[in-house]
């Protein structure tokens, strides 16, 4: 994702991710990255865009959006909406097949309000995923807010009961909530279509992992943990386990290193060739990242 590249352009973008070896990058719209695939581009832009990608032997894995559907407000709620709509249009036109949305975060208090929430939730998911599955677009869900256990996000994709709906699965806030990966991956095994990787080194004291598995990810939680400087598979992150169930599977997606810091000159050349060494331990075969 460009959380990890936020100054770079698409040509800076697709250059030194074809040479440090990424397949290909997931842009992050709405929050002033300087990659330039954002809503309003013209016919023409949109043409260059999509020869670029084509020219550089990288991909659009995904169109990581801003879209959360857990608003109280009806305006709100429709604006999600409609914003959904309009970038499964954009990413129709450039032939990315997926794009990341959020379910939000339950207003309080939580369990009161869980029934009424999710099928809130799943129900603006749906409309968005019928209309951009007519875009050639599939919307995958994160496991993120408050639906960072698989669990919460397997709900949602019932309840929604449409066949335009994946899991991104960013394991890292999975598993901070306790979830562990082999329990948890067959509720949504096949489902996922996307995953959010990264690693991260505990430095708090006792069990980096709560004892009590969490419902929903605590902001607390995080400053037990450095995310900035610690490369893929370095830190206490289950990242092998990790890639392999999901190789097991036949998992054809991106794993979608997702991590904003400081360096990418220095941290993605590291990641990448991090991931790659650990594929050749688990299968020995390629993949995308």
């Amino acid at each position: 994702m460009t959380f990890s590249c936020p100054d770079w352009n698409l040509d800076t973008i697709l250059k030194k991710g074809k040479e440090y070896g990424f397949d290909g990058v997931e842009p992050r719209v709405e929050v002033g990255h300087k990659h330039g695939i954002e809503l309003g581009l013209s016919k023409t832009e949109i043409a260059e865009i999509r020869q670029k990608v084509q020219d550089s032997g990288m991909a659009i894995s995904c169109l990581a959006i801003s879209a959360a559907y857990s608003s109280p407000k009806e305006d709100e709620y429709r604006r999600n909406i409609e914003n959904c709509k309009k970038h499964a249009v954009l990413a129709g036109s450039l032939g990315i097949g997926l794009i990341r949305v959020f379910g939000g975060l339950i207003p309080e208090p939580k369990e009161e309000n869980r029934e009424k929430y999710y099928d809130r939730i799943a129900k603006g998911l749906a409309e968005c995923g019928r209309f951009s599955y007519e875009h050639g677009v599939t919307l995958c869900l994160e496991t993120h807010d408050d639906f960072c256990r698989v669990k919460n996000a397997a709900e949602i994709l019932k309840r929604a009961g449409i066949p335009g709906l994946s899991i991104n699965w960013d394991f890292t806030h999975s598993i901070l909530c306790g979830d562990e990966p082999k329990e948890v991956y067959p509720l949504v095994k096949g489902r996922v279509s996307h995953l959010h990787s990264r690693d991260c080194k505990y430095k708090g004291q006792g069990n980096p992992l709560p004892a009590k598995k969490l419902e929903y990810l605590r902001e607390d939680i995080y400053k037990d943990w450095d995310y900035a400087m610690v490369g893929l598979g370095e830190g206490d992150m289950p990242v092998r386990e990790v890639m392999s169930i999901m190789l097991a599977d036949n998992f054809s997606g991106f794993f979608s290193l997702e991590k904003s810091d400081w360096k990418p000159e220095f941290s993605l050349p590291r990641d990448a060739a991090n991931f790659h060494a650990l594929l050749k331990t688990i299968s020995g075969n390629s993949h995308k990242i």
